[in-house]
């Protein structure tokens, strides 16, 4: 998914975000999500005396009412109505909506048939998230001889490799795992089919695992644990049996800094080995890389990786090897020991195509030969082609191993694609920040009409308070935390940022007691909007209560409660 795509989902996204919080059917009647039908009544009535369009004589206002009369019915019929509600507690407003649209010209379903359907859709979404539970992977790899041997070019199509892993989750900590590897060359081939059944289970002084494995003509069988020992140091151990050999495996994750972890790997059995290696984290920055020693037995090797990251979707990468064996030659003379000694050196290059798709090139030089590799990755499954180019590397090949898959990279994707994305990006917040405000303002224009209906009452409201000295709110702002608001914003700008809500809240004061419930936000409120839409937002309030100055600061999800003892100020 390109990056101008990204950003017009999340303009969209963004903006849905805003729209459905005017649909928070809890906040517009100011009531609690646990509230029971009684109070659901009682704030509608009281709603409804205030917001009633036959109340008022002006056209305009007349009009302002009606459409928030309107919504706060809506909100009404919804929460009073169980399977409606539980429909909304579940998947939102818009599935009332579809529910309701569904439902026209039709007779309104039965609790039986409500519930039934409800069923249905959650047993559809727990088999939704078992499949995604599936991990399926593999990979499908032809080698290409593209070498020139003639006047007549024609490629050859030499070894054949594929492997596929399918693992299906038997309950939330067992799986079942099916691995089929083939391998075909010259007309011949051979294969296996591998069978695993894997257990995981959690201690109080570490986490477990248990595998067992057959396979045709090998099993295999593991037990391990692996505890976190220190802050920054874990260990994994495992022991086991494969086709009769023992074989243990110590492996220790160091946290080196906030960069770089290191490991240290173990194994005996078979042979014994051990592997040192240091990585960049997966969150690293734009250079990330690896460096891996492997001893085993009479063999040597190491490899040095590094991969810069020229966008969030494409990098760039070289890799390099070098393996040392010592083998036992026989000759006519008799037998000899003798040091082997193989190296590659690699270029690649990986773009993401889509969420789901990755397209991946390459080149790598080794003593037999010198490859082009070119392919894909799409849901697990990797497709591979690579294209054997000469059998002796040359000077001129290593460069091109090196040089063409780093040039090409950066020449598409820094010098064509970024500027293109990098205005399409801009386009698109450009188009996001004016739907935003448009937003704001239709949102503003509708908090300031509420304010306009509810006006002669809310004054009505602060005499009484003020008379027997009740709770009189002097002073509310919703919106950018106090500390912030003023931080290299000039007047209009800290404005802005911060909503007066004053007069909403007065309206909402009852026998000198003022609750707005916990756990939605309060942009939704009658009165109030949403200034600072990607922000975290805060409720402010200075009031009086027996003639005493009271303040509160709570954040926008937080229960607000007055009055309340700790809030008055010395």
């Amino acid at each position: 998914m390109s990056s101008a795509a990204s950003s017009g989902d999340d303009s969209s996204s963004d903006q849905q975000a805003l729209e459905l919080d005017t649909q928070d059917y809890y906040s517009v009647l100011g009531v609690s999500r646990n509230a029971t039908n009684e109070e659901i009544k009682k704030s509608f009535k009281k709603l409804a005396i205030t917001f009633h369009p036959d109340k008022f004589v002006d056209e305009n206002q007349r009009a302002e009412a009606q459409a928030r009369f309107q919504q706060i019915k809506d909100a009404y019929d919804v929460l009073m109505n169980e399977n409606l509600r539980a429909l909304y507690d579940d998947f939102g407003a818009e599935a009332v909506k579809k529910q309701m649209t569904m439902q026209v010209g039709k007779p309104l379903q039965s609790n039986a048939e409500f519930l039934r359907d409800m069923f249905r859709m959650r047993r559809q979404q727990h088999q939704a998230y078992i499949m995604r539970r599936v991990d399926h992977t593999g990979s499908f790899m032809v080698l290409v001889n593209a070498k020139n041997k003639s006047d007549k070019y024609r490629p050859e199509l030499g070894t054949i490799s594929i492997r596929q892993s399918v693992k299906f989750p038997l309950t939330s900590s067992s799986n079942f795992r099916l691995t089929f590897n083939s391998l075909m060359s010259n007309g011949t081939g051979n294969g296996n089919l591998k069978f695993s059944y894997e257990k995981t289970f959690i201690a109080a002084a570490a986490a477990g695992y248990a595998s067992l494995r057959f396979g045709w003509q090998n099993w295999a069988a593991r037990i391990g644990a692996s505890k976190q020992i220190f802050e920054k140091l874990r260990a994994d151990m495992s022991v086991g049996m494969d086709d009769g050999a023992a074989r243990l495996r110590v492996k220790i994750l160091q946290n080196l800094s906030e960069r770089y972890d290191g490991f240290l790997e173990a194994m005996w059995g078979h042979g014994p080995s051990v592997r040192l290696s240091v990585a960049t984290r997966p969150d690293a920055t734009t250079w990330s890389g690896a460096v891996s020693v492997l001893v085993k037995q009479a063999e040597l090797s190491s490899s040095v990786r590094a991969t810069y990251q020229l966008s969030n979707r494409s990098t760039i990468g070289i890799e390099a090897g070098v393996e040392n064996n010592v083998a036992l030659i026989s000759s006519p003379q008799g037998r000899s020991l003798a040091l082997l000694n193989s190296w590659h050196l690699a270029g690649h290059m990986e773009r993401t195509i889509s969420q789901l798709t990755k397209a991946h090139m390459s080149f790598t030089i080794a003593p037999h030969g010198v490859f082009a590799t070119a392919g894909f990755t799409r849901h697990g499954q990797t497709f591979s082609v690579p294209l054997m180019l000469t059998h002796v590397p040359t000077i001129r090949d290593s460069l091109l191993a090196i040089i063409a898959p780093l040039a090409i990279g950066f020449i598409v994707e820094a010098i064509l694609l970024e500027p293109r994305r990098r205005r399409k990006r801009a386009e698109q917040e450009v188009k996001r920040k004016k739907e935003q405000d448009a937003l704001i303002t239709a949102n503003k224009a509708r908090a300031a009409a509420d304010c306009r209906l509810m006006a002669d009452e809310v004054t009505r409201k602060r005499e009484v308070e003020e008379n027997k000295g009740g709770l009189v709110i002097l002073q509310a702002f919703y919106g950018r935390h106090p500390d912030e608001a003023g931080e290299d914003l000039d007047e209009n700008e800290e404005l802005s940022c911060r909503v007066d809500v004053t007069l909403p809240l007065q309206y909402m004061v009852q026998n000198s007691q003022l609750q707005v419930p916990s756990g939605t936000t309060k942009s939704a409120l009658i009165g109030f909007y949403d200034p600072v839409p990607d922000e975290e937002k805060w409720i402010e309030v200075i009031y009086l209560y027996r003639h005493n100055t009271h303040r509160v600061l709570v954040s926008d999800h937080e229960a607000l409660r007055m009055p309340v003892k700790s809030h008055q100020m010395d």
